[in-house]
């Protein structure tokens, strides 16, 4: 006995899986869906779903009708993107390369508006539009990732993905991590430390991109997982930690990373759930960044070379009082 939610959002995901366009839905008392193809072409299919009383039974639904599903051919999130009608076509190649750039939806507007009256096309578009015309590309963007990740997955490489089903029935990519056949030979020979971070920008999916790096004994870096999370709260270092252990069946017993407790709190709390001790280090740029920082903002002067020779003779020293 299904929702008309859940009747709408399966049929939507099951259109949406053929690639054909976003369909519009309209109801009526709560008993009926009625859908249309998003292409608004009176020549394309229509479908109505009819909420049906039967007695002590319950409700059911039922297919009322279906009309040519579909003539409509199939269309890619950027397709749509691109068929964007209130933005004006001689712009849409120049936002197209401000999105790629991350540039976001209010800077993008005010590029593309300057531009619109230097090209002297209509400005009467808001920043609404851009944001829908942004999040269409990053549906596509995300669709694009997905397939990858499972022709990964295929490939017999460890892919973890963590989604979201949004109203139209699209996949929204939260979170995953990949560990191919080539980094988990890297990690069976050089287990001892991992280090864990993320990056500071973000990729065109606007997430942030984590890996897991080591070493190996001539001191070359090694890629034991990389991951892209939507944000970076600790359950998602939880999840990813987690996955981390699954693809490998085994943690490092040292780790490094910088002062971020999300990150070295995950470490311990999934070392504790398998048995492990853990070491978790602090990395050492990270640490002279954060006394220059400091030094700075009590405003004493300081010399920067002379500060790296100290702190870097204090990081090599082996007892306390050398280092003292």
């Amino acid at each position: 006995h299904p929702s008309l939610e859940h009747a709408v959002a399966t049929l939507n995901a099951f259109l949406r899986a053929r690639g054909y366009p976003n369909v519009h839905l309209s109801k009526k008392r709560s008993a009926n869906a009625y859908y249309k193809c998003g292409c608004g072409k009176s020549s394309c299919f229509s479908v109505t779903f009819s909420l049906l009383l039967h007695g002590g039974a319950g409700y059911s639904w039922t297919l009322a009708s279906m009309v040519d599903l579909p003539k409509c051919p199939p269309q890619t999130a950027m397709e749509l993107a691109l068929q964007n009608r209130f933005i004006p076509k001689e712009l849409k190649d120049e936002l197209l390369v401000l999105y790629k750039s991350n540039v976001n939806v209010a800077n993008a507007h005010s590029v593309i508006a300057q531009r619109a009256r230097e090209l002297e096309v209509p400005t009467t578009w808001l920043p609404a539009d851009v944001k829908n015309f942004f999040d269409s590309l990053n549906r596509s963007f995300n669709d694009d990732l997905i397939g990858l990740l499972d022709e990964l997955t295929i490939a017999g490489h460890s892919v973890a993905v963590d989604f979201t089903t949004d109203a139209t029935g699209a996949r929204v990519l939260n979170r995953y991590l990949i560990t191919t056949k080539q980094m988990k030979n890297a990690f069976k020979q050089w287990p001892s430390m991992v280090v864990l971070d993320a990056t500071y920008g973000k990729n065109f999916s606007l997430m942030p991109v984590q890996c897991f790096v080591g070493t190996s004994s001539e001191n070359v870096l090694l890629l034991f997982s990389v991951g892209s999370t939507r944000s970076e709260v600790t359950d998602d270092y939880l999840w990813l930690v987690r996955r981390f252990w699954e693809h490998h069946g085994a943690m490092a017993r040292t780790w490094m990373t910088d002062g971020d407790e999300k990150i070295s709190t995950s470490i311990k709390a999934v070392a504790n759930e398998h048995g492990v001790e853990v070491q978790v280090l602090l990395c050492v740029w990270h640490l002279l960044n954060n006394i220059m920082r400091h030094l700075a903002a009590k405003k004493i002067v300081f010399d920067d070379v002379e500060l790296k020779r100290l702190f870097y003779h204090c990081r090599a020293a082996t007892t306390s009082d050398a280092f003292e």
